[in-house]
């Protein structure tokens, strides 16, 4: 928080908190769940401090206290980045490149100033939850702002006495909910997203394969694509769901179309369900009700997912012993028919080609 003289007094500590938050923050003094660094300190010198991360995605919400004339807080908010430094090590970046008083870059106009503090609104920022799920009562809560309203809560969620509470009903619509509270003249906004489950029907180190072949992948073929999982909708179980995994990954660009496809079992070969992603980024697909998947922005998207195992416990994305990244997984949904058996055949941007064999693949329950 640079351009701050008034604040580098060396006989004055200033109250520093930091958060990271997943997505930019939407009104000045939002927080997102605890903070990751909390000091007080003298700003003389320009000190510096190190903190860990988790990651280095998302932003970083910074709040000063008492940076403009000894009574009003600083605040600022900047997107993270990631870099190697001089010792090799993953560092976690951000710019505010603020100045003044401390809400000069914000998104949207400060609390009111003056002869008050005027109403505050404390939300819980952004949160995930699942159709189902009966969530941790968390506070929304008011300050000098009169009556208060909350609207935009999913299905089942409900606020009361200045906390929301509930089970997310089993029907909600898996989306982000824009949750606004409105007190007094102030409107604060913070996101629910209620993510999709899908449900484990096998992978190719457990399924039944052709020639008695188990574990790591290909079969046949020159890309090296590894393994495969089958998934169904826990909300639409006549919707499966496949993530194939590349050790070199499915990446843009090149001179073929990169994708999978899923063949049923000889003398036809069908069903087949196709899904891939041309050269120039529009996508591919055959077969009923077949859609791609994939993010097309692999360095910054993540499809927001809970996944369980066949008893309901909840699995990593990818399998032990295997790099986590999104360029590693190609993922394809289509609606199931009674076919059970298939044979998966996977490309890469250069028309590489690799070959899991026929393997058995259970219907999701009600499918037949």
């Amino acid at each position: 928080m640079p351009g701050m003289p008034d604040a580098a007094r060396e006989y004055r500590n200033r109250a520093v908190t930091v958060w990271q938050c997943p997505v930019e923050p939407h009104h000045v003094s939002q927080t997102c769940g605890e903070p990751v660094f909390r000091d007080s300190f003298a700003f003389l010198g320009s000190p510096s401090r190190t903190f860990p991360l988790a990651d280095c995605a998302g932003w970083l919400v910074v709040e000063a206290a008492e940076l403009s004339d000894d009574r009003h807080d600083g605040w600022r908010n900047a997107p993270l980045s990631c870099r190697t430094d001089d010792e090799g090590r993953a560092v976690a970046s951000a710019n505010t490149n603020g100045g003044g008083d401390g809400w000069g870059d914000s998104r949207h106009d400060p609390p009111p100033r003056g002869g008050g503090s005027g109403p505050v609104l404390t939300n819980p920022g952004a949160m995930t939850f699942f159709p189902g799920e009966t969530i941790t009562s968390f506070p929304v809560t008011e300050t000098g702002a009169g009556t208060v309203t909350v609207t935009g809560l999913p299905d089942g969620l409900t606020w009361s006495g200045g906390v929301v509470s509930g089970t997310v009903s089993s029907s909600a619509a898996t989306r982000d909910y824009t949750v606004t509270v409105h007190g007094g003249t102030n409107t604060a906004e913070f996101t629910i997203t209620v993510i999709t489950t899908w449900i484990l029907l096998v992978d190719s180190f457990d399924a039944a394969r052709n020639l008695g072949r188990t574990g790591a992948g290909p079969d046949a073929g020159n890309f090296s694509f590894r393994w495969v999982r089958w998934y169904y909708d826990a909300s639409d179980p006549t919707t499966t769901i496949t993530q194939a995994y590349a050790d070199a990954g499915f990446h843009g660009g090149g001179t073929d179309a990169r994708g999978c496809r899923h063949t049923g079992p000889p003398p036809s070969r069908s069903p087949i369900h196709e899904g891939a992603r041309r050269p120039n980024e529009t996508d591919y697909t055959t077969g009923t009700g077949t859609r791609v998947l994939t993010p097309r922005d692999h360095a910054n998207s993540r499809l927001p997912v809970r996944r369980l195992d066949s008893n309901g416990n909840e699995i990593p994305r990818v399998r032990s012993g295997y790099g986590d990244t999104n360029i590693n997984l190609w993922t394809v949904s289509f609606t199931r028919t009674s076919v059970t058996r298939f044979t998966t055949l996977c490309t890469n941007n250069a028309g590489w080609t690799g070959d899991i064999y026929y393997m058995d693949v259970p219907l999701p329950p009600g499918v037949s």
